[in-house]
């Protein structure tokens, strides 16, 4: 399945189990750590350990023989967290690749071709991720917001930020890219991934409560207001007397005008008769 070359068969059962009896597990790969799920011990494995890898592996070789590759990956994996090295690496990704997984086994190959250590095995590598990318398409991802805290899973599998920094091969279908922070899912994705076609996802990141808080204490208001310096109390009092003033002013005025009118109205020749009524002027 997704175009297995014939000619590049997994290595031979008998090459593999003579390079284990020679003491290929006892020495690990150089320069690449393991998946954090897969992260072997710091201690020296226990010969007890040695032994169960060894018959792990075997397994392994006879379950991919009988084009098993799930279980061959599941005993594979198993070996790789006693010893991880460029064989292991290698059968791990051939039956991965068989599975479907392109993105994982070619992260494995990779590391078998940059395996100063790896011998011939580089030459089966880099046919098999020929294999793996005539067959594939690429997504690539892209994390806009804080990526703090947050981690990237293509298909529920973790990607390294390195790995995020590259083009990722996948098999042709629907994939689904999501970001994580903590227990909480903040952002997902699906795409459809043709063969050859090459896919961009980008996760938009929502802030978390805190950034939402700090931002709001950080952005100005509009028209905030300004704190008095000076006078502070006296303009209201002093806009308080002025209209008082005014009033007054207004209303002696209009007494003014009404006394001057009627006195224009009155014939100064005759003798003004009032009311009687004290403080009182009625004019005819």
């Amino acid at each position: 399945m997704f175009g297995h070359l014939p000619s590049i068969r997994i290595i031979s059962k008998t090459l593999l189990l003579s390079m284990a009896l020679g003491g290929f597990l006892a020495t690990p790969a150089t320069g690449v750590a393991q998946n954090a799920n897969e992260s072997s011990s710091v201690r020296e494995p226990t010969a007890a350990e040695v032994q169960q890898a060894r018959e792990w592996f075997t397994e392994g070789l006879e379950l991919s023989d009988r084009n098993s590759w799930r279980e061959a990956v599941d005993r594979f994996r198993r070996v790789r967290r006693i010893r991880d090295t460029a064989a292991v690496r290698y059968n791990l990704a051939y039956n991965l690749k068989e599975l479907g997984e392109f993105s994982e086994a070619e992260e494995l190959l990779q590391l078998v071709v940059d395996d100063p250590e790896a011998g011939d095995l580089v030459t089966d590598a880099n046919r098999v991720l020929t294999s793996i990318r005539s067959d594939a398409g690429t997504i690539a991802i892209r994390v806009n917001g804080d990526p703090n805290g947050v981690f990237v899973t293509l298909n529920e599998r973790e990607l390294t930020p390195e790995r995020l920094a590259t083009t990722i091969h996948v098999r042709p279908g629907r994939h689904t890219v999501a970001a994580e922070r903590g227990d909480q899912e903040i952002a997902r994705e699906s795409v459809v991934v043709g063969r050859g076609g090459a896919e961009t996802v980008t996760l938009q990141i929502a802030p978390t409560p805190a950034e939402v808080a700090q931002q709001h204490l950080e952005t100005p208001t509009e028209n905030p207001a300004l704190p008095c310096t000076e006078n502070c109390g006296n303009e209201t009092t002093t806009s308080s007397r002025k209209g008082v003033w005014i009033g007054v002013t207004i209303a002696l005025l209009a007494v003014t005008g009404g006394i001057i009118f009627a006195a224009t109205q009155i014939d100064s020749n005759e003798p003004f008769q009032g009311d009687f009524v004290p403080g009182q002027v009625v004019v005819p």
